[in-house]
């Protein structure tokens, strides 16, 4: 993600089960390109707080998408995940 919102060729992040309780700082994360995070409703390693706190510090530019019964590892969802990542990127 950081990476993605330093890079000149990236013009969009989409974050994918971001790993809230691994990021030392959220603070670095603050977007400044558009940023779409993707996480499961059931996911213990990107909760939604993590989430809605890093789309509050981005300042407008970020957005979270929650699916529905998915965990950290979307088993049983890989195509809707598919789908949103595609949209994200087709926009």
């Amino acid at each position: 993600v950081r990476a993605g919102q330093t890079e000149p060729l990236v013009d969009r992040v989409v974050a994918v089960a971001l790993p809230i309780a691994m990021i030392v700082s959220r603070a670095r994360l603050a977007a400044r390109k558009p940023l779409l995070m993707l996480s499961g409703d059931r996911d213990d390693f990107s909760p939604r707080s993590g989430l809605e706190q890093i789309a509050k510090d981005a300042g407008g530019h970020a957005r979270i998408e929650l699916i529905e019964g998915a965990d950290h590892f979307f088993g049983g969802y890989e195509n809707d995940l598919t789908d949103r990542i595609v949209r994200a990127l087709s926009d």
